[in-house]
């Protein structure tokens, strides 16, 4: 799948959906990277939020599927988390205090109701399997 053509097309589709589903009300789900360190934190609990850029239409409800991402290597590391947004807090509602850059926003997080933990794709074998790992305790 190394086209360039066909990678675009997709892109443009994948967009228009994206585009349909906002426009109904309907919760999107959107696939983000996280670094290492940060994936670590929001896995365990401590970190119940991401800076994002908002450039999706960020909403309550929608899901966001947070996949680990090593910048160092640039390539995922096919771990995953599954969350909700509870929250959106944009720069024009924070612009009073000049809080956020205008392009910024603020997303509240939390692990669906369902929620098992960590995911991974299990790519040893061929298989793209789910394995979910028990959640990472935190420590108070």
């Amino acid at each position: 799948m190394n086209n360039p053509n066909l990678l675009a097309h997709v892109q443009i589709i994948r967009e228009a959906c994206e585009k349909r589903l906002q426009d109904s009300g309907q919760p999107t789900h959107h696939v983000i990277k996280c670094w290492p360190p940060f994936f670590d934190d929001v896995g365990d609990g401590r970190k119940t939020f991401e800076l994002r850029r908002d450039d999706r239409g960020y909403k309550v409800r929608d899901s966001v599927e947070l996949r680990e991402y090593d910048p160092t290597l640039k390539a995922h590391t096919g771990r995953w988390l599954m969350f909700q947004i509870s929250y959106v807090l944009r720069a024009k509602d924070a612009g009073p205090f000049g809080l956020l850059r205008r392009d910024a926003c603020v997303i509240g997080i939390k692990p669906p109701a369902n929620h098992t933990g960590v995911h991974a794709i299990e790519v040893a074998n061929g298989d793209d399997e789910c394995v979910c790992e028990p959640p990472i305790a935190t420590e108070i």
